[in-house]
């Protein structure tokens, strides 16, 4: 009976050990890495609100700079959720698969706030602080998102 049980916990570790997320195996591996990642979304964030402030002071000039920060900011969380995530190997089966599926719908997040705040730049340029404000409030909500998609990738 004991040798029962010995196996059926040596067959539950095993499996556990080849479904969980290429992140679940090595919790600390990958930790410097994600919280750069998440530092660099909150930075534009930072960004974007301080466009705002400087919209509703008619400082067009500042806000423009403030939104080509915030865009820096999601391109360098780009890249790094590219290198650290999107290019790890990941498991096969129907894990891997929800799980390569995850980090791609939180990467199309990233790429649609880029172009957003590219909207709000372009706006900005014409000098119509309106239409940029309104394209910079849309991005502040994707970036939102992806933060808390970000979130669920880490299991925070």
């Amino acid at each position: 009976m004991t040798r029962l049980f010995a196996l059926t916990g040596l067959a539950l570790a095993v499996s556990l050990t080849v479904t969980a997320p290429a992140g679940a195996r090595a919790p600390g591996a990958n930790a410097k890495n994600t919280k750069h990642h998440a530092h660099h979304l909150l930075q534009a964030e930072k960004d974007l609100t301080a466009a705002e402030a400087a919209i509703t002071q008619q400082n067009l000039p500042q806000a423009h700079k403030d939104v080509a920060a915030a865009i820096r900011q999601v391109e360098e969380a780009i890249h790094h959720h590219h290198k650290h995530h999107i290019s790890q190997p990941t498991n096969s089966g129907l894990t891997g698969t929800f799980h390569r599926a995850h980090h791609q719908h939180h990467h199309s997040l990233l790429h649609k706030a880029v172009a957003e705040m590219r909207a709000a730049e372009k706006q900005l340029k014409a000098g119509n602080g309106a239409a940029a404000s309104r394209d910079i409030q849309v991005a502040q909500k994707t970036i939102a998102s992806a933060i808390a998609s970000h979130h669920q990738l880490i299991g925070r």
